[in-house]
């Protein structure tokens, strides 16, 4: 994968090794950078560099007084980017290049083990670049990127279990039968509610929800939910006593946002099964999932 930046002095080009554009944390990004000088053309430094993106929409109060001096307090939404350079590299120092010119350098660059993945959430984006600067000083710096993935996988430990605690054990029992909690982009989730009554009463729906959660902490704060519902059953009479299993195949999206968090923003995925309940609030259990972007390296 490249980038190519044509001006009216130079042409800049960036590469990376790997034409999908993949890669896992811990491991090394190696980039050919070209540039070729249509006319004399002098500037400070060039410079390669590993760079992580992340912007995320967050909330803030507004302030406003009119012409008669009556003020007003809005919530309003915007969008912060922060950009850290991981690696750089000088390949250039202070030069003139003179017209004709055409050279090639390489850059490599590990990405950090700890790294978080690339993420096309909603109110949270995160991109890696491979990036080329020529800066010039008293004019704007020419610059070249080419994007690359960041996938992180599962760490391998999944096992089988019921999981999670009814919020009303008064009420009913409830668990998620799961062959494990970590999952992949992609991967379709098998498994089972289980249900054991501790009274009699209606239930007017039984479902799972996978919901992911995008939360932003900065300033006011923000949050973003997207729910997948199935309905496992309409209403249904619960006896206490008698236990109630219902299989369940739900299909994890593909792009979406992993499990994942800085210091600005998290995405967290729950499962939930659920016993809806007419005038009253609904009984329901839930487990914390890890949703990774792809399979092993």
């Amino acid at each position: 994968m490249f980038n190519f930046l044509k001006g009216g002095k130079v042409n800049l080009n960036v590469a990376i090794d790997r034409p999908s554009g993949i890669y896992y944390p811990g491991e090394t990004v190696h980039v050919k950078i070209s540039l070729n000088s249509e006319k004399d053309l002098k500037f400070q430094e060039g410079r390669a560099a590993l760079l992580y993106q992340e912007k995320f929409q967050y909330r803030s109060l507004q302030h406003s007084t009119d012409s008669d001096g009556h003020s007003e307090t809005e919530e309003v939404l915007h969008w912060k980017t922060n950009d850290q350079e991981v690696a750089r590299q000088a390949f250039l120092g202070e030069t003139n290049l003179p017209k004709g010119s055409a050279q090639t350098f390489e850059f490599a660059a590990q990405i950090p083990t700890s790294a978080p993945p690339t993420c096309p959430g909603n109110i949270i984006q995160v991109k890696w670049l491979a990036k080329a600067t020529l800066d010039r000083k008293l004019f704007g710096d020419i610059n070249a990127e080419a994007p690359l993935v960041v996938l992180v996988a599962p760490t391998g430990s999944r096992m089988p279990g019921q999981f999670g605690q009814s919020n009303e054990p008064g009420e009913a029992l409830l668990s998620l039968e799961l062959p494990g909690t970590e999952w992949c982009a992609g991967e379709t989730i098998e498994g089972r509610l289980l249900i054991s009554p501790q009274k009699n009463f209606d239930a007017t729906e039984v479902r799972v929800e996978l919901e992911q959660t995008e939360w932003v902490p900065y300033d006011r704060g923000n949050q973003k939910l997207n729910t997948l519902k199935m309905k496992l059953a309409g209403k249904t009479k619960l006896s206490a006593g008698e236990n109630l299993s219902f299989p369940f195949q739900l299909s994890i999206p593909q792009p979406c946002s992993p499990t994942g968090f800085t210091n600005s923003w998290s995405v967290s995925w729950k499962l939930k099964g659920i016993l809806a309940r007419f005038m009253r609030k609904d009984t329901a259990a839930e487990v914390e999932l890890k949703i990774y972007t792809a399979g092993p390296a």
